[in-house]
């Protein structure tokens, strides 16, 4: 009977395995396009941009929380950051270069499974009978937003755990979930924001004499000119991402 139990359990990981990995959340946001004047990297690890069962094994603190990857949540993480902080911080990080070193999203339903897998393993086929009566029909589950940033050296970073309800008999729809993963986005980011206000330098705009405007003569192109010049060449495939980012870091540190 121990041995059927534990067969159970590895199935239901396995197939619930398959569901975290294969999901794909639309949180609904339309991008802006814009084209800030700070720079952003995206410096995560590969393996953090990849979809992960963090443990098939009950006795596991990780039971339960899955990684949420690059293709399952759309639009695209980095984007919405950069457009979020464009938005919202714009003026505070013109011509900053800001590092994402960590942007991770967990689906964290530990608890309710943990427990259904308790309940299972010690009343066998009746289980989901007792649960059924001695256990409340929802549990809470977690939406957890990690990110780190580093802004001109600067080191910034947030843990956001957006709490959710999960029910046992109907789950939760694709389109409640992928909202739950935005609100936690947005805390998260907001958070970043608030620090950052209170941590950045204030905004030094740099004069230009006279005399360096006189030698340079009427062949001076403003930053904003030479921005949009080099968007547009990205925009008709003549450079690549890589080169664009390389190009645009020189157009900054040279004014």
């Amino acid at each position: 009977m121990q041995k059927l139990l534990l067969g159970i359990l590895l199935l239901t990981a396995i197939i619930l395995q398959g569901c975290a990995t294969s999901a794909r959340y639309n949180y609904k946001y339309q991008s802006m396009g814009v084209d800030p004047s700070f720079i952003i990297m995206d410096n995560r690890p590969e393996q953090e941009k990849k979809s992960k069962i963090m443990s098939i094994w009950i006795t596991n603190e990780k039971y339960g929380i899955y990684r949420l990857g690059d293709a399952q949540v759309i639009p695209d993480r980095i984007m919405y950051l950069k457009e979020q902080l464009y938005e919202k911080a714009g003026e505070k990080l013109a011509s900053k270069k800001i590092e994402v070193n960590h942007f991770v999203i967990y689906n964290d339903m530990h608890a309710c499974l943990t427990r259904n897998a308790i309940v299972l393993g010690l009343t066998g086929a009746i289980g989901g009978a007792v649960d059924a009566v001695a256990v409340k029909q929802t549990a809470d589950a977690f939406i957890v937003t990690e990110l780190e940033l580093t802004v001109d050296s600067q080191y910034f970073s947030t843990r956001i755990e957006m709490p959710y309800i999960y029910s046992k008999i109907k789950g939760i729809k694709k389109e409640a979930l992928a909202a739950h993963i935005k609100q936690s986005m947005d805390e998260a980011i907001a958070e970043l924001i608030t620090e950052m206000q209170s941590n950045l330098g204030p905004i030094v705009k740099e004069k230009i004499s006279p005399q360096s405007t006189k030698a340079s003569g009427t062949d001076i192109i403003s930053i904003e000119t030479k921005l949009k010049e080099l968007a547009k060449m990205k925009s008709d495939g003549l450079i690549n991402d890589s080169d664009y980012s390389k190009l645009k870091a020189k157009i900054l540190d040279k004014y």
